[in-house]
């Protein structure tokens, strides 16, 4: 089996933003080889900064404790985590990063998702389209591929897809019952650069089937593009889906759009919905926060990240379309288009390579937190196997020594014979037991190595989180919005933040944490 050993420079290379986002794509794709090939991978460096930050390191790190994981997994016989981990390597190797649409039904969805491609290619009408999920990937010729429940695989023109993932038509809906997913190839710029996936989920609110649909995809994607219409923004479900499905899953980010801004009557009302809908996520996002998590703790921090500084757009992803396809700039400026696709831009070139490791190291600390689990409850449930077999010897024993003395008062010939079977039964039964007892001990003691090797794991996940989140900027505990590191007061709302190396709140005109002592610039 081939060792492949990345030497780093002692000193590490300062690079500008674009340099580190290609070079972390670079390694990612040699990872992803050395997986494949099964070769062991060592890395070795240092991690100082954003721009020298050893990601080679914590990559290999991160791959490390979840095959570790997965062994424990399979140890103690957890098949769906066992599944869940091999998701996240068999991801980790391919080195694609998804970013999922949602929102309810009606929203425009593949309409906006149909904008971004510049092409009319989904399906979308006024009543509820989507069936099922529709994989937007890059392909050098667009064609469809349907991937059916049953395994099976069809490659169909793109204007059969209808046909396939929609409830337009009883055929068609009876049709998109037995699709998995439509896989789109498609010549887009966004995922030829990135190695992205845009993944069209089914409307919320629908049908309970397809919202569970949507559902199911939440726990495989890096990111997610919440949609709203500007005439009915935020409803009630809304707000209860992103408070605690959307943002209770392992997601490095949330984008919010809000569709339907050319409806707007006078038309300058449009901005001030957007405002309106802005303060009104970041106070429900907050509020659902501070009631779920103390204000101080790693999963409040870990909550409130995912939004990080609020990201708002307005748009008409329908003026959008038909500004790309007739080549109308002025209709595609009138949409508000362009800075979405700006921001989106600099967020895959700035945040996906933190985000690719951020994300599997939630999901690795949230593992290791099962695996201890698990342990703990096989571990109790051995203890309480050896005090029933205890006390089941023990009666044992008591019972023949009763029959042993009645023999004994009752001394003959045949009562000796009898009394030698009772002896040999209970030297038996004292093998048996001890036999048991070594069983259980060794057992035990597998546990307490595996509970030991995964609290170190824990422990290690943590701070790899740690470092990756010290990367990203600080987000501040009252407006959630990002800093810079080490900022000791927000800069948007003047209130405290964290120390990063310990989540303490620091005091103020504090240079140090009272807590930990780490110096704060």
């Amino acid at each position: 089996m081939a060792i492949l050993i990345y030497q780093i420079r002692e000193k590490p290379l300062k690079l500008t933003k674009q340099h580190f986002a290609f070079s972390v794509q670079l390694f990612l794709n040699q990872v992803a080889v050395a997986i494949n090939n099964e070769e062991i991978t060592v890395l070795r460096g240092e991690a100082n900064s954003f721009l020298s930050l050893d990601y080679k390191q914590t990559l290999f790190k991160l791959i490390e404790v979840l095959r570790k994981l997965k062994e424990f997994a399979v140890k103690l016989k957890l098949q769906q985590l066992e599944t869940d981990i091999e998701l996240i390597l068999h991801k980790l190797a391919n080195n694609t990063f998804s970013i999922a649409v949602v929102g309810e039904f009606k929203r425009g969805k593949s309409t906006f998702i149909n904008a971004l491609l510049g092409a009319d290619i989904l399906p979308s009408d006024i009543l509820p389209t989507t069936a099922t999920i529709n994989r937007v990937t890059y392909g050098l010729t667009p064609k469809i591929k349907i991937v059916f429940r049953d395994g099976e695989e069809e490659f169909v023109e793109i204007e059969k897809l209808s046909d396939y993932v929609t409830n337009l038509t009883p055929e068609s809906a009876q049709q998109a019952l037995k699709v998995k997913e439509a896989v789109v190839y498609y010549p887009v710029g966004y995922c030829r650069e990135n190695n992205l996936d845009l993944i069209d989920t089914p409307g919320l609110c629908d049908t309970a089937d397809l919202t569970e649909i949507t559902l199911s995809v939440l726990p495989q994607v890096d990111a997610a593009i919440f949609v709203m219409m500007a005439q009915s923004p935020l409803s009630a479900t809304e707000s209860k889906f992103l408070t605690e499905s959307l943002l209770t899953q392992d997601l490095g980010k949330v984008i919010f759009v809000i569709t339907g801004i050319d409806l707007c009557k006078p038309p300058e009302a449009a901005a001030r919905i957007i405002k309106h809908i802005k303060q009104r996520l970041q106070d429900k996002i907050l509020e659902y926060a501070k009631e779920k998590f103390e204000p101080d703790s790693l999963p409040y921090q870990t909550y409130i990240s995912k939004i990080g500084e609020l990201k708002v757009f307005g748009l008409s992803a329908y003026q959008a379309l038909e500004g790309k396809i007739t080549g109308d700039s002025a209709l595609l400026d009138k949409s508000l288009f362009r800075p979405f696709e700006a921001t989106l831009r600099k967020f895959l070139e700035q945040e996906k390579g933190v985000i690719l490791l951020q994300v599997p190291t939630n999901k690795a600390i949230a593992h290791s937190q099962t695996i201890s689990h698990s342990i703990k409850k096989q571990n109790s449930k051995l203890e309480q196997q050896q005090v029933e077999f205890q006390k089941l010897y023990l009666n044992a024993i008591a019972k023949l020594k009763s029959q042993e003395e009645n023999h004994r008062r009752n001394y003959t010939t045949t009562a000796s014979q009898e009394i030698f079977k009772i002896q040999e039964q209970k030297l038996e039964k004292r093998v048996k037991w001890e036999r048991a007892k070594v069983l259980i001990e060794i057992e035990q003691k597998k546990l307490q190595q595996m509970s030991s090797e995964t609290e170190d794991i824990l422990t290690e996940v943590e701070n790899i989180s740690k470092q990756l989140r010290s990367v990203t900027g600080h987000v501040c505990y009252s407006c959630s919005r990002v800093n810079q590191n080490n900022a000791k007061f927000c800069i948007h709302c003047g209130n405290q933040i964290a120390c990063l190396n310990c989540g303490a709140k620091l005091k103020a005109q504090a240079f140090h944490c009272i807590s930990c002592g780490q110096k704060h610039q």
